[in-house]
């Protein structure tokens, strides 16, 4: 394999040789020797003389991936006299820029290798739930995922509530501003124009945008536009049904642009003919009333839900129904394209 760039640094307190080539980063670590795959590296950063590699490695079929943090040292490997150590804390000495020169040159190394795992041609659609959880869905797409799209270079444009301590993503971004605004954004978006439609949310969200897209009259050609989740809700129900509960890890999964195909259930009401399509399960009844009461309780989190529950078992109501199994089940060939773990 081909060296691409090969320096001290240290790592955990001990001093080694870190190397870069076109497939790995390697290193060695209580004379343990470390690997990170290129394709599993999510993004880099240097900073105070500082590398820090953050990555997403399979674990295993069964755990996905997780997002790991790899803390290179270059100052105290190179400059770590008591002199040195004595004259940074008095001002910055010449040494700290040319830290930052080097590791700019690990973080390009690395950007330029990280390119090639990329498949998205077009711009990325984010839309963003701005109560989704507690709130945290802005703060979750600035600090987990917009240094991954900086570091991969990828377009995108964000529809969603911006804070104003925050600086827009884009000048043309738009706020969803009232209830199933999502639905309307999936039927409205122009098809073929982006490479993925993201939102950053719970499974509400994501539940409104998939209604637009089978609600449209081409939704055979708009279901060919990728969909995806940042997990930024309360439950975030079919972010941890695919074993990914963490944005960063979903963020790179969806970035790598692994697609599988999934499917959309159907539900009719009777009396109103009301058409509703279904992406993570069908609640009936006492959880059913939980889920809808405790939405005026979000700042609580997933609290929320115990806390209403409680209330509700205090004064348990009753929810009659008629249930025929011989009811004929038919595909509606309606599958919707996601973005997965890649393997």
């Amino acid at each position: 394999m081909v060296v691409i760039l090969r320096d001290r640094f240290r790592v955990g307190g001990d001093l080694t040789l870190v190397t870069l080539t076109e497939e790995q980063l390697t290193w060695t670590h209580a004379e343990t020797l470390h690997t990170v795959r290129v394709c599993d590296v999510v993004y880099a950063v240097e900073g105070n003389g500082v590398l820090n590699v953050h990555s997403c490695p399979l674990c295993s079929i069964s755990q996905g991936r997780t997002h790991v943090v790899h803390t290179f040292d270059w100052i105290s490997a190179h400059h770590n006299s008591l002199g040195e150590i004595f004259t940074r804390c008095l001002f910055t000495p010449p040494y700290i820029y040319e830290a930052s020169l080097t590791l700019s040159k690990w973080v390009k190394s690395l950007q330029d290798l990280c390119s090639g795992h990329y498949s998205h041609k077009q711009s990325l659609l984010f839309i963003l739930n701005p109560i989704s959880g507690k709130g945290y869905a802005s703060h979750v797409f600035h600090t987990q995922c917009a240094p991954l799209l900086h570091f991969w270079g990828v377009s995108h444009q964000l529809m969603g509530f911006e804070p104003t301590h925050l600086e827009p993503t884009n000048k043309d971004d738009k706020e969803t501003r009232y209830e199933s605004h999502a639905t309307e954004i999936g039927k409205s978006f122009q098809t073929g124009a982006y490479s993925g439609i993201i939102t950053v949310s719970g499974d509400g969200l994501l539940g409104q945008l998939v209604n637009g897209m089978l609600g449209r009259q081409d939704w055979h050609e708009a279901i060919q536009t990728p969909i995806g989740v940042i997990p930024a809700g309360t439950m975030n129900g079919l972010s941890s049904s695919l074993l990914v509960t963490s944005p960063t890890v979903s963020m790179f999964n969806i970035l790598r642009g692994v697609i599988r195909p999934f499917d959309a259930m159907l539900f009719v009401q009777p009396k109103s003919k009301r058409v509703h399509w279904g992406i993570v399960n069908l609640l009936w009844g006492l959880f059913a009333e939980i889920d809808f009461n405790s939405e005026k309780f979000r700042c609580m989190g997933p609290l929320r839900e115990y806390f209403c529950g409680l209330f509700k078992l205090i004064d348990m109501p009753s929810f009659p129904m008629k249930f025929n199994p011989n009811t004929v089940i038919r595909s509606t060939n309606r599958i919707i394209q996601a973005f997965i773990s890649p393997s």
